[in-house]
């Protein structure tokens, strides 16, 4: 039960980026946790386990910021075969090594499967936090129809991120 209460309050400071200690009692053993803001790039949290029966242990753990990226398709051209995309980084640094793949896929013909890739297939792009990217590229479908269409940014999941599952983005479109 204490850990669970040290677990939570480590989680409330760490989302709250504060400074903050708390203390559980469970017969003769003593948890205290602190966590301090370090920079305002990272953020430290340690903690210190006392009990009757065992030595006092320290653990300290440093938490890093991450990017958080998100992609949107706002648009189609050419016949609906070429998506515009907005990607954001919505995290706090800069991030690199940054690729969206476009899937189109016709339900009702299981072979009708298309894909594009910004930059291309062996090309990456960098974002910055809080910045939009426009994005595009030509998919080649052929056969016309209703097509579901999900756009993943980092779609081969390189980039550590504080929120891996905001990465795709599905609509139907109709092609033509």
């Amino acid at each position: 039960m204490v850990k669970l209460i040290v677990t939570a309050l480590i989680l409330v400071a760490l989302a709250a980026g504060c400074t903050s200690q708390a203390t559980g009692n469970a017969v003769a053993d003593t948890t205290t946790t602190t966590t301090t803001a370090a920079s305002p790039t990272t953020t430290t949290a340690t903690i210190v386990n006392e009990t009757a029966t065992t030595a006092k242990t320290t653990t300290t753990t440093t938490i890093q910021p991450k990017p958080d990226l998100t992609v949107e398709i706002v648009s189609f051209e050419d016949g609906n075969r070429k998506p515009l995309m907005y990607v954001l980084n919505t995290g706090e640094v800069n991030v690199t090594g940054v690729r969206v793949r476009v899937d189109y896929s016709l339900p009702t013909n299981s072979s009708a499967k298309y894909a594009c890739v910004y930059p291309g297939p062996t090309g990456y792009f960098e974002t910055m936090p809080g910045k939009i990217y426009q994005a595009s590229c030509n998919v080649s479908a052929k056969i016309p129809g209703n097509y579901e269409v999900i756009a993943f940014v980092d779609p081969d999941n390189r980039i550590a991120e504080s929120n891996e599952g905001n990465n795709k983005f599905t609509t139907i479109i109709y092609v033509s």
